[in-house]
C-alpha cells in the first residue's frame, strides 16, 4: 500500500501505459511489451515499469519530462503533445515521491517510481 492520491496515481499509471503502447513496439512492429513490478522498501514502494522499446538518447533522458518535449524519431510520431511525461511527473510529486527514467543496458526505457508507503511513519 502506498500514500497516494487515487485520480493522481491513477492519471500516472495511464500516462505510462500509453506512452509504452505508442512508442515501445517491438521492432516487427507487433504489440510493446512491458513489465510492471512492485518492491517494497522500508519507507517506500518502488514501481518499475520496463519496457523492450528502443530507448532513447542518454542526452533526451533529462528532457522527457520537460512539456512539450518528444523524444527522437524512434520513439515518437506525429500524436501527442509531449505532455505524458510532464503530467506524470508532476502527479508524482504531488504525492511525495520521485520518477527516475532510465534506459536498460540490453533494449527499452524503466521509469521508477518510488512513492511513500502508507504504513512509513511521516
Amino acid at each position: 500500500m502506498v500514500r497516494a492520491d487515487p485520480i493522481d496515481l491513477d492519471r500516472v499509471l495511464v500516462n505510462l501505459l500509453e506512452n509504452t503502447a505508442r512508442y515501445a513496439r517491438a521492432r516487427d512492429g507487433g504489440p510493446a511489451e512491458l513489465t510492471v513490478s512492485a518492491h517494497p522498501e522500508p519507507r517506500e514502494v518502488a514501481l518499475l515499469l520496463r519496457d523492450k522499446g528502443p530507448g532513447v538518447p542518454d542526452a533526451q533522458l533529462g528532457l522527457l519530462t520537460q512539456p512539450f518535449f518528444r523524444g527522437n524519431a524512434a520513439r515518437s510520431e506525429p500524436s501527442g503533445a509531449g505532455l505524458g511525461l510532464a503530467i506524470v511527473e508532476r502527479a508524482v510529486k504531488r504525492m511525495r515521491g520521485t520518477l527516475t527514467l532510465r534506459n536498460l543496458p540490453d533494449q527499452g526505457l524503466e521509469a521508477c517510481i518510488r512513492l511513500p508507503r502508507a504504513n512509513a511513519d511521516t
